[in-house]
Parts: structure tokens; C-alpha cells; sequence
């Protein structure tokens, strides 16, 4: 079974070698100038879709985020569930992720305006750290006492 395989492959590896006539040669720079333009196409295009997509997830985060500031405002923020809090930090995260990314592609005063974005961010996750540390301690005291 072995030397049949062996046999096999050797034959189609033979028959598989550069084009010797001028037609082939025409056929394989067809299929590469096909595949070519296909890439030159397709390429910008996956970019342009990748750029929309991560503008529409900032903008997503974004948008929940001040949801969750409108539902905790002020004080009242540190009455809120552990997990509603937890979403808000990885929110939050996730936002300060693709901050850092359009960052690292800017220059000049836009650049600025992105890292005070980020600053922002930064520090409102700093903010939201206390009342989830206090939500964990005290839903852990409630669950701990319930035993």
C-alpha cells in the first residue's frame, strides 16, 4: 500500500511542473492576475470594514457606558450591584483597548484629543473601582452570613 502511494504522489508531482507551452504559461497569468485584482480588492475593503466595525463598537461602549452613568449618577453609584459595576470596568477596559489603538495611528492635535479620551476613561474606571470593591465586600458579608 505504501509503494502504491509512493507511486501515486511521484506521478503527480510529475505531471505538476512549470507550463512549457506558451498557453500555459497565458492560463497561470490569468489565474494569478485574477487572484491579484481579487486581493486588491478585497484587502481595502476587510480594512475600511474592520475600521467601521471597531468605530461602531466605541461608539457602542461609549453609548452604554453613559447609560450606566445615567442609572448611577453621583453617590448613588456606590449603591449599585457588583455586577452591573463589573460590566461598567470591562466596558470601560474594552474602550481603553481601542482608545490605545487609534492612539498609536494618530499624530498631532488629534492625538491629543484621543489621549485626553483616554484620560478620561482611565480615571472614571478609577472612580468605579471603590464602589465595586465595596459591592464585592458587601455581597460577599451577605452571601458569607447566609451560610
Amino acid at each position: 500500500m505504501r509503494d502504491g502511494t509512493a507511486v501515486f504522489a511521484r506521478g503527480v508531482l510529475a505531471a505538476r511542473g512549470l507550463p512549457t507551452t506558451a498557453e500555459e504559461w497565458l492560463g497561470a497569468a490569468v489565474v494569478l492576475g485574477a487572484l491579484a485584482a481579487a486581493l486588491l480588492v478585497l484587502v481595502p475593503w476587510l480594512i475600511r470594514r474592520a475600521r467601521r466595525e471597531s468605530e461602531a463598537g466605541r461608539a457602542r461602549l461609549a453609548h452604554e457606558s453613559a447609560a450606566f452613568r445615567a442609572r448611577w449618577p453621583g453617590a448613588a453609584l456606590w449603591h449599585a450591584p457588583y455586577g452591573e459595576l463589573e460590566a461598567e470596568v470591562r466596558r470601560c477596559w474594552q474602550l481603553v483597548l481601542l482608545l490605545e489603538a487609534e492612539l498609536a495611528k494618530m499624530r498631532g492635535p488629534a492625538a491629543a484629543g484621543m489621549a485626553a479620551q483616554l484620560t478620561a476613561v482611565r480615571a472614571w474606571i478609577t472612580t468605579v473601582l471603590g464602589p465595586l470593591n465595596a459591592a464585592a465586600a458587601r455581597e460577599h458579608r451577605i452571601v458569607g452570613g447566609a451560610r
